[in-house]
């Protein structure tokens, strides 16, 4: 069986797993496999997607409502291997995470997502997450403390190598 990711209705995750779950226990258990919803701090990591193992393209076992749910690709099996891990419950992450915390002022660097390596400015901090300023403050953005790295004088982040 291959490992796909079908993108379904945000919010709507846990009603694609379930409706799966009965189609296998109906009949279809020799062609579907395992259903996978990871999770980061009980909620979904990738809202709008479910992760099925199936023998063949899953198209045909999902439901046809006004849920939008369609296939767009195969995910490997190291892959899945990741994205399981993500399942792990926050006690244990938080031991080989360390806790950052930052105070209004600190210049910062976002290490994902489309502003990932520019630098900005913390307006609010927060014990989780926090505001920041970029562009001069013509952008602001919520972000998790833990996706952010502190900025020293030159072009590294604090304690990082190159972004």
């Amino acid at each position: 069986m291959q490992w796909y990711a079908v993108q379904v209705t945000t919010t709507h995750e846990e009603r694609v797993k379930k409706h799966l779950e009965k189609r296998k226990l109906n009949g279809l258990a020799g062609k579907i496999g395992e259903i996978v919803i990871p999770e980061k701090d009980g909620k979904p990591a990738f809202p709008g997607y479910v992760f099925v193992q199936a023998d063949t393209w899953p198209d045909l076992y999902l439901p046809r409502t006004t849920i939008r749910c369609r296939t767009i690709g195969m995910v490997s099996e190291e892959e899945m291997k990741k994205l399981v891990q993500m399942d792990t419950p926050t006690a244990v992450r938080k031991q080989t995470v360390p806790k950052r915390t930052f105070k209004k002022g600190d210049r910062v660097v976002i290490t994902v997502g489309p502003l990932a390596g520019i630098q900005g400015v913390i307006e609010k901090a927060g014990a989780k997450r926090s505001r920041v300023s970029y562009f001069d403050g013509e952008v602001r953005i919520d972000a998790d403390n833990e996706l952010l790295r502190a900025y020293q004088d030159g072009n590294e982040p604090a304690g990082q190598g190159v972004l």
